[in-house]
């Protein structure tokens, strides 16, 4: 089919689904959907003038006011350079985000092993006369028929061996 072809020229769906690279299915449907074709029992024609206002009606409307302006068509390798630099900032911030977690927990782990330190050293540095007197203040006699795992504390059970060692 010739794309310079006269005004009069008559054309059947094929060769104008051939020229649109449409299905020859679409090409039938849209122009009579737009009015755009000659029915004449089973076949359809369509004129030169057919086919550019079937060119026109499949181009893309805007929804605006404005029509808006399509970027140029980035080459394949600028595309591919974008996806890279983009893929390797996301990485490179993922990794930042994780570096900053790692380092908050390590400074978290440092302060809880200061604190550990520090209070051990206030039980070093603190009277062990102290400690004994509150470990030889008479206790309470012990309930051995109490069958409560709550009431046998650390102490208790300390308690209750000792007097066990001393009959």
């Amino acid at each position: 089919m010739n794309n310079s072809a006269s005004p009069e020229a008559i054309y059947t769906p094929d060769e104008v689904a051939e020229r649109l690279r449409l299905p020859r299915r679409s090409v039938i449907i849209k122009a009579k959907q737009f009015g755009l074709c000659f029915v004449v029992g089973r076949s359809i024609r369509l004129t030169e003038a057919h086919v550019q206002a079937l060119i026109v009606a499949l181009q893309y409307k805007s929804s605006s006011e404005m029509a808006q302006h399509h970027a140029a068509r980035v080459a394949g390798s600028q595309a591919f350079d974008r996806i890279v630099a983009r893929v390797q900032k996301q990485n490179a911030d993922r990794a930042e985000g994780i570096a900053q977690r790692r380092a908050k927990a390590a400074e978290e782990r440092q302060a809880r092993l200061a604190e550990k330190q520090r209070m051990a050293a206030e039980r070093k540095a603190a009277p062990p006369a102290a400690f004994a007197q509150i470990e030889e203040q008479p206790a309470e006699p012990l309930d051995l028929s109490n069958r409560d795992p709550a009431y046998w504390t650390p102490a208790r059970k300390r308690q209750y061996k000792e007097r066990k060692l001393k009959r």
